[in-house]
């Protein structure tokens, strides 16, 4: 979900920049009324959505970090930064998460396979299981 919420406001903040440099190419509907087309308006308008949204997804701005490491574990490059990170969203002991981390990370074994979670004992690793 993180990705699809990026790629909307990346387009949002692309289409506000066009419409900055009067470039229609995503607007077919504007191009017909460029006579009497108010720029500032639709600018405006975009920045105010883009502004909602980001109020809305706020929370999702504050996991980048969280779910790339979900997703690879292995692009860690940064141990105690994201184990602050995990602490902080989830309230949770940032040592406790560190000392799970480092074993995971350095595994060499757990590096070779992609389904990497399902090797992941709950008992050994319940923070991040």
């Amino acid at each position: 979900m993180i990705s699809v919420v990026n790629a909307f406001k990346s387009k949002l903040q692309l289409m506000i920049y066009q419409l900055k440099r009067k470039d229609l190419n995503h607007f077919p509907s504007l191009k017909a009324r460029i006579p009497q087309l108010n720029y500032n308006k639709y600018e405006a308008e975009l920045s105010n959505i883009l502004g909602q949204f980001e109020m809305r997804f706020y929370d999702c701005s504050k996991l980048p970090n969280i779910a790339s490491f979900m997703s690879y574990p292995f692009s860690c490059k940064n141990i105690e930064e994201l184990a602050t990170e995990i602490a902080s969203q989830f309230n949770m002991n940032s040592c406790s998460i560190e000392n799970e981390l480092v074993p995971i990370i350095s595994d060499i074994i757990y590096t070779s396979d992609t389904n990497f979670w399902c090797f992941i004992s709950e008992d050994k690793y319940p923070n991040l299981r």
